[in-house]
């Protein structure tokens, strides 16, 4: 009988050192994103989009934006068709509390633009806002501007 209250505080004691350890865990930016992009390659769009705005507490607050948002998000595969890829084109950590990035994502019709906007108040990263479009042309003109230009010789 004497052994149990010892094994008792010994998993206690191990259980209390689990915890800080657990809590400095810390779920990056980059995590959530790829999470996102796991669940729409997986046929998911509104368990990502759910995903997403999950990560910030106060997206309650503007829930009927975060639905109107997420009803055109799951409808776009009536018009541009299944989701194919992604590719980052921009990724921007501004000094550890702010993050952007922005993906040109492929599906079968044509590509889109997906920026993902992220903040650190304290601990933890959480969604700021995401937003989808079909500018793609204009930040590909965008990015292609800001390019040292290359003339490539002409063959003799």
């Amino acid at each position: 009988m004497v052994r149990m209250p010892r094994m008792i505080s010994l998993l206690a004691i191990l259980l209390l050192t689990m915890v800080p350890a657990r809590a400095a865990e810390e779920v990056s930016y980059q995590a959530t994103t790829d999470r996102f992009f796991d669940l729409l390659k997986d046929g998911k769009p509104t368990e990502a989009i759910d995903y997403i705005f999950s990560t910030n507490p106060y997206s309650v607050r503007i829930s009927d934006s975060v639905q109107a948002q997420k009803a055109r998000f799951v409808a776009l595969e009536s018009f541009i068709g299944k989701y194919i890829s992604h590719q980052k084109l921009l990724d921007l950590d501004m000094g550890g509390m702010y993050a952007y990035q922005l993906y040109i994502v492929a599906f079968e019709r044509q590509p889109m633009s997906f920026k993902f906007k992220y903040y650190k108040p304290k601990d933890a990263w959480v969604t700021q806002s995401f937003v989808f479009g079909y500018d793609i042309d204009r930040i590909i003109e965008d990015l292609a501007v800001r390019q040292p230009l290359r003339i490539t010789p002409k063959p003799e």
